[in-house]
């Protein structure tokens, strides 16, 4: 029920089409073309080659639609099946090489939907008018693509009885805003379990799989219309993935390699579907405080956590643009995508004052992944109006606000007691605040350091706060992509200093830069470096210093 439901959603181009390769493939049917946008090349959507059911090699050539074959769908205009049928066999056969005209051929209707009865006559007719020694019929309903679907993807695998009932939990609970999703991670902890070594074959198989689960888990939340826990979910399948595959050694595996970043495409897909969602309420001032269930400090909460999402989905467009020098169409709309993201995010901002008043210390991830995404995209004005006006505030809450820092600790029972009751925050410990300074000195904003190291003096507002800065070591990869928190690696300095000469700072950042130089051996974050953000996103860890510290670097020596 559950694949024919996602099946039954598919768009034609790139979705469906893309379903029935991958199916053909686990099938050892060989995809000869690649779907591609724009006009069918003579009617033809896929053309593979396999071993039919008696064991002879046969040439199978697909014209996809969706929906049911009805009389509309069959015989109304160029676009119809009939007449892509007609142009398969009038122009493609004829223009086959010669080796692929020796084999036995089988022409293919595939859609998504079921034959009408009212068409059941006209394809009889057609098929048998057509039908040759070497050219053969078939079609394809929903039934058959699903029952396909079952037999080569999931029942091919090694999904157990345990996991499809996790999987059908998820998509009960999915569309409560407050589902931890435990039930999907469990699932996908089992399919990529540390523990056992997999075959490159399998490993294969297993992305196949893992590639239909993220599908039918964004196809699930589109239609109850919460792309956000699909956005999540996603979250966790690119870690789990690459975690994997990077400790298995196995991305130099072209077939591997091709597996895994089509759940990359995927999941950018995802995150563009999200952005386009979510962006006509960021243009209204305030929107997202209506969110806030009449609680003050959840507006500033809900404003940093998508700050976060969209900026994460913007930095992994970037990434994927470096791929895409020889493809101009994509990369064309690639470029569109992160512009429309880069005004979605500074929108947020611009209308919601909560995205300026940063509740928890943590929220500092949030705040780097935007103001990275505005340096890479070099929009510098924005990303400079941006930290002018946060540490501005950050300041004004410590005056006026019973000294308000944010919280060292993500507690909502202390953050409650501090809004409802006026109470001072326990906590005297900052992480935020020194690597706000540093985000200033990224952007050339003297000013905005120069005010938080005067408050960090002797006699300033800050004299008191704890400044800390964490580093990675040599342990830090096998832990940071797994699991929560911040225990199992890394080094914490704390009483850090703020000097108000920023050149003294940045001879500091030298100095631990030579110190705590792991980072050319970090396998995952050289070779995607997205993942420490989105491992930081996802965990609630610290990030990597260097993820901002490159850049003042740069600087220093240009």
């Amino acid at each position: 029920m559950i694949i024919r439901q996602y099946i039954a959603s598919l768009k034609e181009e790139n979705e469906l089409d893309t379903l029935l390769s991958n199916t053909l493939f686990a099938n050892k049917i060989i995809p000869q073309t690649k779907t591609t946008k724009g006009a069918r090349q003579r009617g033809v959507d896929i053309e593979a080659i396999g071993l039919d059911e008696t064991g002879v090699k046969r040439l199978y050539i697909i014209t996809v639609k969706r929906g049911d074959l009805d009389r509309k769908m069959w015989d109304k205009d160029q676009n119809a099946v009939r007449q892509s049928v007609d142009q398969i066999i009038e122009t493609h056969l004829r223009l086959l090489n010669s080796k692929l005209k020796k084999l036995p051929c089988t022409i293919v209707v595939a859609t998504n939907g079921e034959m009408k009865q009212t068409v059941d006559e006209d394809w009889k007719g057609y098929v048998e008018k057509n039908t040759k020694n070497n050219l053969e019929f078939e079609f394809w309903g929903l039934g058959t693509i699903a029952d396909m679907v079952d037999t080569n993807i999931i029942a091919n695998t090694m999904l157990q009885k345990d996991d499809l009932a996790l999987l059908r939990k998820t998509l009960a609970l999915i569309e409560d805003n407050e589902y931890d999703l435990s039930h999907y991670y469990q699932l996908l902890n089992n399919l990529f379990n540390t523990s056992k070594k997999l075959t490159q074959k399998n490993v294969v198989k297993t992305l196949r799989l893992t590639l239909l689960l993220q599908n039918i888990l964004f196809k699930w939340c589109q239609e109850i219309g919460n792309l956000k826990n699909a956005y999540v979910a996603s979250e966790k399948v690119l870690l789990v993935t690459t975690n994997y595959i990077v400790n298995h050694k196995l991305s130099k595996k072209k077939s591997i390699w091709d597996e895994y970043f089509n759940i990359f495409f995927s999941r950018l897909n995802i995150g563009w579907e999200y952005v386009k969602k979510i962006k006509p309420q960021l243009e209204i001032p305030f929107r997202l405080g209506h969110y806030a269930n009449a609680v003050a400090y959840e507006y500033p909460i809900i404003c940093f956590e998508q700050i976060g999402i969209i900026s994460q989905i913007g930095l992994e467009h970037i990434y994927f643009l470096n791929f895409l020098d020889a493809n101009e169409s994509l990369k064309e709309s690639n470029i569109y995508r992160i512009n429309f993201i880069t005004e979605a995010i500074t929108k947020l901002i611009q209308n919601n004052p909560g995205a300026y008043f940063p509740q928890f210390d943590d929220h500092i991830i949030d705040i780097s992944l935007a103001l990275q995404f505005y340096f890479e995209t070099l929009n510098y004005n924005s990303g400079k109006d941006y930290l002018e006006l946060l540490t501005e505030r950050l300041i004004q809450s410590y005056k006026h606000l019973n000294k308000f820092i944010p919280l060292f600790r993500t507690d909502f029972d202390e953050l409650n007691l501090v809004w409802a009751k006026g109470e001072e925050p326990k906590s005297k410990s900052s992480h935020l605040i020194l690597t706000l300074a540093e985000w200033n000195l990224v952007f050339g904003n003297l000013w905005g350091y120069h005010l938080l190291s005067t408050c960090c003096s002797e006699k300033g507002i800050y004299k008191n706060v704890n400044l800390q800065c964490w580093m990675p070591d040599s342990d830090t990869e096998h832990f940071y992509y797994s699991k929560f928190g911040m225990t199992n690696s890394g080094t914490a300095i704390t009483s850090y200093k703020l000097p108000q000469d920023y050149t003294l700072h940045i001879n500091r950042i030298y100095e631990e830069r030579e110190k705590f130089d792991f980072y050319e051996k970090f396998t995952k974050f050289n070779r995607f470096w997205f993942l420490p953000n989105l491992a930081s996103r996802h965990f609630r860890k610290l990030q990597f210093p260097i993820l901002w510290r490159r850049y003042i670097l740069e600087n220093a020596s240009a």
